[in-house]
């Protein structure tokens, strides 16, 4: 029916009432100066994000390619005459390396504390490595540890007693010997190569952890590949390194081994003390961060890994079996596991490897440098594309079928002198394969230190991205890398010997780990899409029934926050 008279004369009325600028069309003065306020928030983030990036990672990227220098180069001193050198005959030389893994568990995961201290107690409790570092400006704790480990390094490497297989005068301890099991006694002199490692147990967490509280879960990714690269950058200096160094054979009566870990150590120490000023301390105490600086910086931390939701600021029963019970971490524990023992085998055994090649020690220590450098290649390119995807799944799979090929080939490669046999220069190019498709996958947060450190980036930042709280993250990252690490007693054994050079136990072993991490991988990234799912759907909402303390401190359990993969 047509409008009538009345009718049109109100819509012609209603209509002259309109102002000029409605809903529909804002004021252009006011447009302009919200779109400005918009522009000017950017610039202060990316100015913000640059400031971070030249005073967070630097410093922490060259304290952890010191720590990785000692680590690897156990493989260099190996072939140079440690094993010799220190008497160490059939697997004593694998023993030596285990010894630091029983310990670097405990430590890390926290488990000396929990057995004297009732977890209700927490609050009071100094569990995994990150909560004492919640209790010690981060500047002290990092340097002092490099401290610690670059001063027992020099000892042990340069004490004259311990070429006769006796610990420092210096440190107070006498000549014993350390049971191990069922296997015979086994020199304490191998010690050599463990105490430096207690105190970079708790530095590598560390590290990650306080980069951890400087950006955005999709900004994460670069600056851990590039504090990894710290690495890859000790894996190929390490090698030149030590051909250097072993020209000091005999002077001042130290073998040339021994002046590798000598002068790594002096070099350790000096850092550390320089470093102490330039280590960053958490966001609220940053010195070099203005007040408004740090408001930003929490709240496009809190935006980005919805605090408002996940917040886990208090340690107690309920939170405490809330993290022992997730699945998620075990998860990650899984893969960190199954690449670790990939990324141990080939920083462990590399030169020794290339060794078996044909090569001899010298030639083999300066052909492990093209494999570090074409990782820390890769490394940075995959990490650029997984930041930029905000994606980790894909690239870890690609890792795998990557090593995978590697460690087939490796496997195939026949007795020498065969007409099967595969020609030195096939090994080696699969020695690239290995390592590549390794520091892929770990290429997202560890310590797979040297080994494991630089492997792990991809699956240790996956999951510190969708943990939420502080004692979440705090205990998700420290029981990932501590039980994680449980990879370290496998890499240190399944390399015997006796079955070089075709390693057939050591390869094999290593493969099939590298697919458990491809299992574990798939498990962790649907996992996540079903988990956000539900949480779509509203089939979470029955925890914010509880009381409000709780619903405050559920960490990522909390429906509003969202896991990505």
């Amino acid at each position: 029916m047509a409008p009538t008279d009345i009718e049109m004369n109100t819509m012609d009325i209603e209509t002259e009432k309109i102002p000029a600028h409605s809903v529909e069309e804002k004021d252009p003065i006011v447009f302009k100066g919200e779109k400005a306020r918009i522009e000017l928030s950017l610039v202060a983030e990316k100015h913000l994000v640059r400031k971070c990036d030249l005073r967070v990672a630097p410093v922490l990227f060259f304290l952890y390619m010191l720590s990785f220098l000692d680590r690897i180069n156990i493989g260099n001193a190996k072939i140079q005459g440690l094993q010799k050198d220190l008497k160490l005959s059939g697997s004593q030389y694998n023993v030596a390396l285990l010894i630091f893994f029983v310990p670097y568990i405990l430590l890390e995961v926290g488990f000396l504390h929990f057995i004297h201290v009732p977890i209700v107690l927490a609050d009071s409790v100094k569990v995994p490595s990150n909560i004492a570092m919640k209790k010690v400006r981060p500047s002290t704790w990092l340097s002092g540890l490099a401290f610690c480990w670059g001063t027992i390094l020099l000892c042990f490497s340069a004490s004259p007693r311990c070429a006769k297989g006796l610990l420092p005068t210096l440190l107070g301890w006498s000549s014993v010997d350390l049971f191990l099991g069922s296997l015979k006694l086994v020199p304490f002199r191998v010690i050599i190569i463990f105490p430096p490692r207690i105190t970079k147990i708790l530095s590598y967490v560390g590290c990650v952890y306080l980069m951890s509280f400087y950006y955005k879960r999709m900004e994460l990714q670069k600056r851990f590949a590039f504090f990894f690269c710290s690495g890859f950058v000790a894996g190929g200096f390490s090698g030149l390194l030590a051909f250097a160094l072993v020209k000091l054979d005999g002077y001042g009566g130290y073998s040339g081994w021994r002046w590798i870990f000598i002068i790594e150590g002096l070099a350790t120490i000096a850092y550390a003390v320089l470093a102490k000023c330039f280590i960053v301390d958490w966001p609220e105490d940053a010195s070099f961060l203005t007040a408004e600086e740090k408001l930003l910086l929490s709240r496009r931390l809190d935006e980005d890994r919805g605090n408002e939701f996940a917040r886990m600021d208090r340690l107690n029963k309920q939170s405490f079996n809330r993290i022992m019970k997730d699945w998620k971490i075990w998860a990650g524990v899984l893969m960190y596991l199954g690449i670790s023992t990939s990324g141990f085998s080939i920083s462990f055994f590399l030169p020794t490897i290339i060794n078996g090649f044909g090569y001899k020690p010298g030639q083999a220590q300066l052909h492990t440098v093209p494999v570090y450098a074409v990782c820390a290649v890769v490394t940075l390119s995959i990490s650029w594309l997984s930041d930029r995807l905000k994606h980790r799944y894909t690239f870890t799979m690609i890792g795998i079928l990557i090593a995978s090929i590697g460690y087939i080939i490796l496997l195939a490669q026949g007795q020498p002198h065969t007409p099967h046999a595969l020609s030195n220069r096939v090994k080696y190019l699969a020695t690239f394969f290995v390592a590549t498709g390794t520091y892929i996958k770990g290429l997202a947060m560890t310590d797979n230190m040297a080994y494991e450190d630089r492997t792990q980036p991809l699956v240790i930042v996956w999951l510190s991205n969708n943990l939420g709280g502080h004692y979440k993250r705090a205990f998700g990252t420290a029981m990932q890398i501590g039980f994680g690490n449980l990879s370290g007693i496998i890499g240190s054994f399944i390399f015997i010997q006796n079955e070089g050079p075709g390693f057939k136990t050591g390869y094999g072993s290593a493969l099939g780990m590298v697919l458990v991490c491809g299992v574990a991988c798939t498990v962790f990234h649907f996992g996540l899409r079903w988990e956000n799912g539900k949480r779509e759907r509203g089939e979470r909402n029955d925890r914010l029934t509880l009381c409000e303390a709780e619903v405050q401190n559920l960490g990522d359990d909390h429906p509003g926050f969202r896991f990505w993969g």
